[in-house]
């Protein structure tokens, strides 16, 4: 495989590594933040994205210790075969990063990332572990909604192309590269595919709270199928509704920023006042 600065250089996002928190390395060691006291909010990115879109939220979360999660084959990970389900990125959360935190946990999820948050929630209960303050999915259908496939894994790579135009979220010009494609199809495929194996799995509601939010444009997140996240919880849900279409957490990310921020604030105070009581 290429590598070098010119060649990370024009794959950006897909292969940046920011310093944020923490990212997964090549051998999966968790790099750790202070914070210990605070919230650790684990945020997972849509599909094809990475750990990078997160970049601006821990200036403007102090509710949190903000965690973006680097998944395989981008960001920190690039060069590493990318996941094909869910499980196996779970398990290796759990295994790499949750086992090793020793704080309150919230988790934060858009798109493929909520479905993965999800998931994830329900793997730190069965597991034993200390359950999440909260569950955030944005942008994604409650899992027991029906979801339309993108049957691409034997799609021709002009088609797969022509479906990250239709979706957004990457730029036409990184599109037209034919150096930039060579790297980020084999993850747009994988991504893809990985939503489309998914099978949710009928269980007893989360004893966890869950926020959903979508944007007013989103047409793959209609408000009556956000709604169904409530049946996901037998505790409080909410819903919100932010101007914009699928990808607003990138371009219109201020309201999005105030939901999560006012709920950090909140579970902070909580938090605080159990202290107290048990000083």
């Amino acid at each position: 495989m290429k590598d070098g600065p010119a060649l990370h250089r024009r794959l950006g996002p897909l292969a940046q590594c920011q310093s944020m928190g923490w990212t997964m390395t090549k051998s999966g060691e968790l790099q750790a933040a202070d914070g210990k006291n605070k919230i650790h909010l684990l945020c997972f990115p849509y599909a094809c994205g990475s750990a990078s879109i997160y970049r601006n939220w821990p200036e403007n979360l102090p509710e949190y210790v903000v965690r973006p999660v680097e998944l395989a084959g981008r960001g920190a990970r690039f060069g590493e075969a990318p996941a094909t389900t869910v499980q196996e990125i779970v398990s290796e959360v759990l295994r790499d990063v949750v086992s090793k935190l020793d704080c309150p946990i919230c988790l934060f999820g858009h798109s493929m990332g909520a479905t993965i948050a999800f998931e994830l929630a329900r793997a730190m209960v069965t597991g034993g572990f200390a359950p999440p303050l909260h569950l955030f999915v944005s942008a994604r259908i409650a899992p027991q909604e029906p979801c339309e496939p993108l049957a691409l894994a034997d799609a021709s790579d002009e088609a797969v192309t022509e479906v990250l135009h239709r979706l957004g979220g990457t730029s036409p010009e990184l599109l037209a590269d034919p150096g930039f494609l060579e790297f980020f199809l084999p993850v747009a495929r994988a991504d893809f595919g990985l939503v489309n194996g998914y099978v949710y799995q009928p269980s007893s509601p989360l004893q966890i709270p869950i926020t959903a939010i979508s944007g007013s444009a989103d047409m793959t997140a209609p408000e009556p199928k956000m709604l169904s996240w409530r049946r996901e919880t037998s505790m409080s849900f909410r819903h919100h509704v932010v101007g914009g279409e699928h990808f607003y957490i990138d371009h219109n990310p201020a309201k999005l920023l105030d939901i999560v921020g006012r709920m950090g604030a909140s579970l902070n105070l909580s938090l605080e006042a159990r202290l107290r009581r048990q000083g």
